[in-house]
């Protein structure tokens, strides 16, 4: 109290941000590898957010993501999807990122299992099926752990017989990932 009466009083005024954006980027990962989904808010706010998968209704979608916005692609499922982003301070805030799975090479089917080659005569591998079709194309076949005494094996996997016998070759497929 002053001499003339009056009181001053203080307090503290504290002004909080408000929310106004969030940001994400988009994800690209390896069918099979999880990912996650890092959103930010503006001033280092840390609010809650949802996480949803445009037009995935009734688990059809391609990704299983968790509230924490870690997510993995659906079994045997890949392509591309679009995320949306939202949370809530006062009013509605959303984003939308792109996530693309990568199809992964995991299982080859040849057409037989045995084959018979005569002297003077050639024979094929064939691959009959790989596991996700898509990449088929972009796989890279090679052919080894054969007795070359026996037979040729070319890079296209024209078998050429050398001499009378038995050999295994074993047929393996490289798929080079875009993220690889």
């Amino acid at each position: 109290v002053n001499g003339e009466g009056a009181i001053a009083v203080r307090f503290t005024v504290k002004v909080n941000p408000i929310l106004e954006s969030i940001t994400a980027e988009d994800v690209e990962i390896d069918q099979g590898d999880t990912g996650q989904i890092l959103a930010i808010a503006n001033d280092g706010l840390m609010p809650s957010y949802i996480y949803r998968e445009r037009g995935a209704m009734f688990g059809r979608g391609l990704l299983n993501i968790n509230s924490d916005g870690s997510f993995t692609a659906r079994d045997g499922r890949y392509g591309e999807t679009t995320v949306d982003i939202t949370t809530w301070q006062n009013m509605f805030i959303s984003t939308s990122i792109r996530v693309k799975v990568n199809p992964v090479l995991t299982e080859v089917t040849l057409a037989d299992d045995e084959l018979t080659v005569y002297e003077g005569d050639t024979a094929q591998i064939e691959i009959a099926s790989v596991a996700n079709e898509a990449i088929r194309d972009e796989v890279t076949w090679s052919y080894g752990g054969y007795d070359h005494s026996i037979i040729g094996v070319s890079s296209t996997g024209k078998i050429t017989p050398r001499r009378d016998g038995t050999t295994t070759v074993t047929v393996t497929g490289t798929y080079v990932s875009p993220l690889d």
